[in-house]
């Protein structure tokens, strides 16, 4: 007989490894045979009823990963797989150096690079804080920034909450590039809600999106 998913009044339990191992079958099934929309709107009705089960977020991160290596590892080129999902760029310049922006490239690219390693909410200020910095953006308010991500990575680790981003980002790091960060400045304007581990949190993802996306992806 066909397992039925719970209701929300059922007793949940943990994240078996028996458990865990159809879910990550189903998934590969659905890729190979039914593409990568479909998995991720099945994925999405199943975490409407287990979402609150211990370990489900570890599983939707390996879920993730499976669905991003397949996209990279299909036959199908990235571009092309990327141009039926991504949604439209919103809130950012359309153009770098007199050149358009090559959003396909530049969404792969912060999905690989920031997204797929998001650990807490306020994280989201560091790349609202790099794309500011390479005067990308068009409109800076956290909404808007909310929303686009929400559409861009529906499936991140932690979504983008424009409350979240607050919480890090005045009086000091919202306003300042992040070349200029200190950790003494940091100490001196910090509010309540912040600490040290969060600003060096924030200070190395900057870095990292520095190190890791050095020349914004155009199209020649």
């Amino acid at each position: 007989m066909e397992q039925m998913p719970p209701t929300r009044a059922s007793p949940l339990p943990d994240v078996s490894a028996s458990f865990k191992e159809v879910v990550l079958s189903s998934v590969r099934y659905n890729l190979q045979h039914r593409g990568v929309k479909t998995t991720r709107k099945q994925f999405d009705e199943q975490s409407k009823f287990y979402n609150t089960v211990d370990g489900w977020s570890q599983l939707s991160r390996e879920v993730n990963d499976l669905i991003y290596n397949f996209m990279h590892a299909s036959h199908t080129s990235v571009e092309v797989t990327l141009t039926d999902e991504a949604p439209i760029n919103t809130i950012m310049k359309k153009f770098h150096d007199g050149r358009p922006i090559d959003f396909i490239k530049l969404h792969d690219l912060v999905e690989k690079e920031f997204v797929r390693k998001i650990e807490f909410g306020y994280e989201w200020l560091a790349l609202w804080r790099w794309l500011n910095d390479m005067m990308l953006l068009e409109t800076t308010t956290f909404t808007d920034f909310e929303n686009q991500m929400k559409q861009w990575y529906p499936h991140a680790p932690k979504p983008c909450k424009a409350d979240s981003m607050g919480d890090y980002s005045k009086p000091y790091l919202g306003s300042k590039p992040h070349a200029v960060w200190t950790y003494q400045d940091f100490l001196k304007y910090k509010t309540n809600k912040q600490c040290l581990d969060g600003y060096y949190k924030l200070f190395n993802r900057c870095q990292h999106l520095k190190d890791t996306i050095s020349q914004v992806p155009v199209l020649r």
